[in-house]
């Protein structure tokens, strides 16, 4: 009997908040090759255009860093976080870095924050040399 309240409550929960929930992100787009500065875009599904100033992007703190079981490299202290419309009129999470990014593995967890929620995601990003990056046509 008290698992069927449970589940019933639960079940109730989701439906009556479902936007508490929407806010998501895609996988990371580089744009920048090694020993260059970082330039990479995240999507950010179901990002509507009136909650976009209220969301807040930052690297996660040391310890959730640390509860993921990461280190977290000196260069990401350099990194920019910033949540923009694309070209095409996506949501996206800008970022960049004034630094050269040296490390050719980079492994971080992002915190996004945004009224209705917190979200931790990690990214492992393999930083290419500029050799390998695909041409982009003139």
């Amino acid at each position: 009997m008290f698992r069927q309240s449970v589940v019933a409550a639960a079940l109730l929960l989701v439906l009556v908040c479902p936007q508490a929930f929407a806010l998501g992100l895609g996988e990371i787009d580089m744009r920048s090759a090694l020993n260059q500065p970082m330039d990479a875009v995240i999507e950010l599904t179901s990002a509507s255009s009136e909650n976009l100033d209220d969301i807040r992007v930052s690297l996660a703190s040391l310890q959730d860093h640390t509860r993921a079981g990461l280190s977290k490299a000196a260069i990401l202290a350099d990194f920019n976080f910033s949540v923009e419309k694309d070209a095409s009129g996506r949501s996206v999470i800008r970022v960049r870095s004034d630094a050269l990014v040296r490390e050719p593995y980079l492994e971080f967890l992002l915190e996004l924050d945004w009224p209705r929620g917190r979200l931790l995601r990690q990214y492992t990003v393999l930083v290419d040399p500029p050799v390998t990056m695909p041409a982009t046509p003139a």
